[in-house]
């Protein structure tokens, strides 16, 4: 049956699959998961109903990784490179600034956000927010599995290229 899309979807997709979720400041249902049960490579889930009339699901997964500014540039063509490949989740490098008790001042950092929103104003049922939400976590969890393998590649494609001699046109 087709109904307006609300919070109640959202908590019902949880309560299906036992999930407990946090609310956090901005009343997402925040939740985390193992990448390949790996406790280290956590993927953070934030679900939430946003816009104007609270009808657009918000689906945003956050690897809970550092990355430090030497890694700006690799992670940041890892995410285009996702981007152009994959229709969902999308990709993204966020920066920002941290305070560490070591440093003078800020120093940057950044994560990997994988995110999805769907206008479902015009009334949604609910195999297909659970479909939805499925889908965007999955492939939020294949992006870390499918990320080592292309740094790894991107570094083996560098290293073969600075060991080949120049071209001599």
């Amino acid at each position: 049956m087709i109904t307006p899309f609300d919070e109640d979807m959202i908590i019902t997709h949880l309560a299906n699959r036992g999930i407990e979720a946090e609310i956090d400041d901005d009343g997402d249902h925040r939740f985390a998961l193992a990448v390949d049960g790996n406790e280290e490579l956590a993927l953070v889930v934030f679900l939430g109903a946003e816009g104007t009339n609270d009808d657009v699901l918000a689906i945003r997964c956050i690897g809970m990784v550092s990355i430090p500014p030497e890694g700006f540039l690799q992670v940041m063509s890892a995410c285009n490179q996702w981007n152009i490949e994959r229709r969902y989740p999308k990709a993204a490098l966020v920066v920002s600034e941290v305070a560490t008790p070591e440093a003078d001042g800020p120093q940057q950092t950044a994560q990997v956000h994988l995110m999805c929103h769907f206008p479902l104003g015009a009334g949604v049922t609910q195999p297909l927010v659970d479909d939805l939400i499925n889908e965007t976590v999955g492939g939020a969890l294949q992006f870390w599995q499918w990320m080592p393998d292309w740094l790894q590649q991107v570094a083996s494609q560098q290293a073969a290229d600075a060991d080949s001699p120049p071209d001599a046109s």
